[in-house]
């Protein structure tokens, strides 16, 4: 019925269009007295009078109507082949069905039989033959079940009658079985042969149902099927559901005919579909046996073409005659004004198509609707028909038939000039459509009888709605008049709905401006001319400025709605703050202003929180203060307090600005607020930064508090609650400068006063000038006593590189170490200030870390032979040093060889000597079975996730005393891949003594060795010990400074320099995070490569064999398999693909992992191409 139902859908459009035309002429007709259908010709005449009175106009009335009828055989023809075709196609793919179905069926059935193997600790030959023989008798296809010992050697058949022959016979020696045999052994899977010779005579399949009894392997349960009686069984049940008997079918499996006859499938119409079965491709096609499948759907366009011809022809002769009706129509019509009137009523009634229209013949109970009057209630017209007053009476309410019969006697017997009633009437799907129904009596018999209503419905649905809305709501407005609190709950309900919107949109909305902006910065490089710069900077701007406005209220939003979650990293404070600080100086600069950040009040150490919203909170409280200060400082002074397992932060953010009038302060954290309108204009901005930073703060267990005075500056300070975390940060060495004399030149006071106190707390001598004039004062009077300078660039009336010159020609300062500070922006090059005099640069703003590795290296002399030492607050160089001089022995335990071989490397690099084990089973018969002649093992890096023995449990165990009591301490050091919130506290709770997580950074695993061995670390030539004794220290800094070194030579800037380089995206391959973790050894990263290489691919396509299966667990243990090596080889984009890959598995959400699969699968292809493109090159 499906291809008659689009073969009728095309005629009923065009039934339609005429119905509709004829409704509307006779509607005129009937309001006109009789008039109307000589108006419609009197309309057209007037228009094209020239044309309506020449004898051509039926001609062509006939052509366009062949033409369009001609037009309507064309297209109903084409639906007509494309209903064949996917009729076809769906009987294909329900046959195919029906095959996969039917030996899904079997399989379970044989499945269950091999469940009840182990519960029954094996079964009887009686037994089996009972439970094979039920299913031989049952389902017709079997050749034979039968069971094959762990000796691959059949024992048992059923029936015995035909498969004698097959007793004793073993199948290892069977070169067609023994693959699907192999696999099913290896994997423990149900397998599938492809069609083979069977040994009892014929072609058959053969599936294997691996037995295990606690983990061992029993032998198989098979199922021999000869092909042609089984498929012949599944056809002969489709056949009458899917009219089979029409085709000819032809079935091949694994490119091997199984069915029917492969010659006779092009002799009609044709369909194929295939799908995979345990494996194998099956393939089932179908054709006709004629050229359709249903004969009269090629008659059906031929009806039609030979209807619209003949109906082609009438309509040339209703035109004919309506044109000679007409002409004399235009003789007798005087009265413009009438004409006009009736011209706007046939506007009205085509206006009014778009409501269904009805027609009642009262004498016979006949009715006529158009296709809108069926659509209004979900039908169309073909589902009416016969369309009767009955229809009518059968659709509406109940409850509403009796008033509208009411009106409707009322108007047929003349009491009411107008039928006019609101109804209910049946939808298809069962709901009921509020319909305004209004009709009229036209025709009546000369003794009055009503013979012909005409009518429209209307669909009132929504405004009923709407009306029953707004009376909801005046009923709740009334009650919010004494419940007044219930009033503020529900508006706060909705407006969190519509941050949950909001919130829900985010990725949509900010997809299209980056696009937006990355496109316009790609414009922007291209050669334009100035007018086109000049726009397209500004469209650039404008993009920016509109992004950023989305994010805050996108951010605003989701707090509001709830959704925004805060995430639990440990983060070191002192780096956090630096790399926090170093962009916002540069925008400071740019505006001539300084950004001093105070480190004293945060001790070096990690803690647990949020950095990424702390950041936001940071960024957005300096961003103002930049954006309001026109001259002077912003100062940031954290303080952070440490208290047990919690830490509070307290951060203040000090301008010089424009301040805020004491009358605004209350209002200044509500959202879209500013402090004025004239602020506004000028300075811009949403408004929604100062309260996104206050609920970030209350999500944080925080709050934000203000102090300010006018044209003086502003003091924001909000608090945030952390935790502390056990981890360990390497804080400063002790450094003596009590032997020296150091000047600090720097116009801005907070920032020389923080550098002074560093010093003090050092216990060097300071001098302080706030420019050249009382620098220049000051060293004359010392005259060659300091020893070092420390000159900020920016000073009042001159720069500090000027100062530097002038102190050049001192004499008694030849031998004095200056050291100048930089802005992030600063484009000069370090040559350029070597030439200017200067031994060292510092980039603002300055860090404890950064002014003593610069003091140590100007002490020691390490800058002699490299030109000007640069510090900055970024890490520039890799730590390689080794941990201990003494024979260290460690065992790590890792199942995957990539991540062995990475960890075994950085082990190794750390002067440790490493040993392997496999998995938790292999770790503690490694330990217990340690040599007593060679040193203990001193340490256990452990990963978590393994076969046979976990490392969960491979530490209770080893805590147990399972490895001895001389291991039941040892440090245990977790490794996983899941860096997710409580992962931690899982591996403490195990017995574990730290954690790191991959991929494993070089510096955070010599961090914890060292703070989990007790070990004599190797000294460091270059830094000062931390327990340096003051003789020592005094003798080092002595010699320093009577060899204090010359300004370096010229020296050109590095390739490294020039080539430095950023990326807003994550690369698909971070080569930088790898070669440092193989301490930049080519030979290494190459031996990595090539194991990802012949192991990854294997990997991935177990996980889509599993997924395929809907094995989910497997599936998660070969994805996290894969997520941990990627992260070790730097595939920063599959280690993420794979994390959101392994949650999809564990919630068991089909759709999202069919869906998510494609993407990890392209996102490998992408890591595995950028590999084998380094291995190329």
């Amino acid at each position: 019925m499906v291809k008659i139902a689009i073969v009728k859908e095309g005629i009923s459009e065009a039934k339609s269009l005429l119905q509709d035309t004829y409704r509307a002429c006779m509607h005129l007709h009937v309001s006109s007295n009789g008039r109307g259908q000589h108006l419609v010709m009197s309309r057209l005449i007037n228009r094209s009078a020239p044309i309506i009175n020449q004898p051509i106009l039926p001609l062509l009335v006939g052509m366009v109507a062949c033409t369009l009828s001609l037009l309507l055989y064309s297209l109903v023809s084409e639906q007509s082949s494309k209903e064949q075709e996917k009729l076809l196609n769906y009987y294909a793919q329900g046959l195919s069905n029906d095959i996969y179905k039917d030996l899904h069926q079997r399989a379970r059935a044989l499945q269950r039989l091999t469940y009840r193997w182990p519960i029954h600790n094996g079964l009887s030959q009686e037994e089996f033959e009972a439970d094979a023989l039920n299913m031989v008798n049952d389902e017709p296809g079997y050749h034979a079940i039968e069971w094959v010992d762990s000796n691959l050697v059949v024992r048992w058949a059923v029936p015995l009658e035909g498969n004698r022959s097959i007793l004793g016979l073993n199948l290892s020696e069977e070169p067609e079985r023994k693959a699907s045999l192999e696999k099913a052994y290896k994997h423990a899977i149900t397998t599938m042969t492809p069609p083979i010779a069977l040994a009892q005579g014929g072609t058959g399949v053969l599936m294997y149902f691996p037995i295990l009894t606690n983990n061992d392997f029993e032998g198989f349960i098979v199922a021999v099927f000869k092909t042609q009686t089984w498929l012949q069984s599944v056809i002969e049940e489709s056949i009458e559901e899917l009219q089979l008997k029409k085709f000819n079918i032809h079935i091949s499996l694994a490119n091997q005919s199984i069915y029917g006859d492969e010659a006779a499938i092009n002799e009609g119409l044709t369909a194929k579909t295939s799908r995979h079965i345990y494996n194998h491709e099956l393939i089932i096609a179908l054709s006709t046996q004629t050229q359709s499948i249903d004969a009269s759907a090629n008659r059906m366009p031929i009806m039609l073409l030979a209807t619209g011809l003949v109906f082609s022809l009438l309509l040339a002769g209703i035109a004919y005659l309506l044109q000679r009706t007409s002409l004399h129509v235009v003789r007798i019509k005087k009265s413009k004004s009438e004409l006009q009137k009736e011209k706007q009523r046939l506007a009205s009634i085509i206006q009014g198509i778009n409501a269904g229209t009805w027609e009642w013949n009262l004498q016979t109970g006949e009715a006529i609707v158009n296709e809108t009057w069926a659509q209004l209630i979900g039908y169309t017209l073909e589902e009416l028909q016969p369309i009767t007053i009955k229809t009518w009476e059968d659709l509406i309410h109940p409850e509403d038939y009796p008033i509208s019969s009411e009106k409707l006697v009322a108007h047929i017997s003349g009491q009411t000039p107008l039928y006019d009633v609101e109804i209910r009437m049946r939808h298809k799907n069962g709901d009921w459509v509020w319909i305004q129904d209004t009709g009229q009596v036209i025709t009546r018999s000369k003794d009055g009888r009503a013979l012909m209503m005409y009518g429209t419905h209307t669909d009132i649905t929504a405004s009923k709605k709407t009306a029953y809305e707004l009376l909801m709501t005046n009923q709740e407005l009334q009650k919010t008049l004494t419940k007044a609190n219930t009033m503020a709950t529900e508006a706060a309900i909705a407006n969190k709905a519509k941050s949950e919107f909001l919130a829900s949109m985010s990725h949509e909305i900010r997809t299209p401006m980056n696009g937006i902006i990355g496109m316009l910065s790609l414009l922007m490089r291209e050669q334009l001319n100035q007018k086109q710069d000049h726009f397209a900077t500004l469209a650039l701007n404008s993009a920016k400025s509109l992004l950023t406005l989305i994010n805050d209220i996108l951010d605003f939003s989701k707090i509001e709605a709830g959704k925004m979650e805060l995430e639990s990293i440990s983060f070191d404070i002192h780096k956090f703050f630096a790399e926090t600080t170093a962009p916002l100086a540069l925008r400071a600069q740019e505006k001539g202003l300084e950004l001093v950040v105070d480190y004293s009040s945060i001790p070096s150490c990690k803690v647990i929180g949020d950095p990424g919203r702390l950041r936001q909170v940071i960024i957005n409280l300096v961003g103002n203060a930049i954006k309001f200060t026109e001259t002077g400082f912003i100062k940031i002074c954290p303080i952070l307090t440490l208290e047990g397992d919690t830490a509070e932060l307290k951060c203040s953010v000090i301008d010089t600005g424009i301040g805020i009038p004491n009358n605004k302060l209350s209002s200044l954290f509500e959202s879209f607020t500013q402090v004025d309108t004239s602020t506004t204009r000028k300075y811009g901005g949403t408004g929604l930064g100062l309260a996104i930073c206050l609920k970030l703060c209350h999500l944080m267990s925080g709050r934000i508090v203000v102090s300010s005075e006018i044209d003086q500056g502003s003091n924001f300070t909000f608090y945030a609650q952390l935790k502390s975390s056990e981890e360990k940060v390497q804080g400063l060495p002790w450094l003596d400068l009590s032997a020296h004399n150091i000047l600090v030149v720097d116009g801005c006071a907070p920032q020389r006063k923080q550098i002074i106190s560093i010093l003090h707390s050092w216990r060097a001598k300071t001098y302080e000038a706030e420019n050249s004039e009382s620098a220049l004062k000051i060293l004359n009077a010392q005259r060659g006593s300091i020893d070092f300078a420390i000159i900020n660039n920016q000073l009042p009336y001159n720069t500090g590189t000027q100062l530097s010159l002038q102190i050049a020609q001192m004499p008694d300062h030849q031998k004095q170490l200056r050291i100048l500070l930089t802005g992030q922006g600063d484009r000069a090059t370090h040559q350029d200030f070597a030439n200017l005099g200067f031994h060292a640069s510092l980039t603002k703003p300055i860090s404890p870390s950064d002014l003593f590795n610069t003091l140590m290296q100007l002490l020691t002399g390490n800058n002699s032979n490299e030109g000007l030492i640069a510090i900055s607050n970024k890490k520039t160089s890799e730590s390689s040093s080794r941990i201990t001089e003494q024979t260290c022995r460690v065992l790590l335990v890792e199942d995957n060889p990539i991540n062995q071989e990475v960890a075994q490397g950085l082990l190794q690099d750390l002067g440790l000597t490493v040993t392997l084990a496999n998995n938790g089973n292999e770790a503690i018969r490694a330990l217990a079975t340690a040599p007593a002649d060679i040193p203990p093992f001193e340490a256990i890096l452990m990963d978590c996730q393994m076969p046979v023995m976990d490392g969960y449990e491979a530490t209770r165990q080893i805590r147990d005393n399972a490895a001895g009591k001389k291991y039941q301490n040892v440090p245990i050091i977790a490794m996983t891949a899941n860096a997710m919130t409580g992962d931690r506290e899982k591996c403490l709770q195990s017995g574990m003594n730290d954690y790191i997580s991959k991929p494993i950074d070089p510096d955070t695993l010599e961090e914890v060795l060292r703070a989990n061995l007790n070990l004599e670390a190797v000294s460091a030539p270059q830094a000062l010990p931390s327990q340096a004794q003051p003789s020592q220290a005094a003798e080092l800094q002595s010699s320093a400074s009577e060899n204090l070194p010359e300004p370096p030579t010229p020296q050109a800037p590095s390739t490294e320099e020039k080539a430095e380089t950023s990326s807003e995206e994550e690369p698909v391959w971070d080569k930088e995070a790898i070669l440092k973790r193989v301490k930049h050894r080519n030979d290494r990263l190459m031996q990595l490569i090539t194991m990802f290489m012949e192991d990854m691919p294997q990997k991935i396509a177990e996980v889509k064999e599993a997924v395929a299966k809907e094995n989910f667990e497997e599936a998660k243990a070969f994805t996290h398999n894969i997520k941990g090596v990627s992260a070790n080889l730097g595939g920063v984009q599959l280690q993420k693909k794979c994390a959101e890959f392994e949650g999809y598995l564990m919630a068991n959400d089909k759709v999202a992992i069919e869906g998510f699969l494609p993407v990890l699968l392209e996102t490998f292809d992408a890591f595995t191409a950028a590999l084998e493109s380094h291995e190329a090159g």
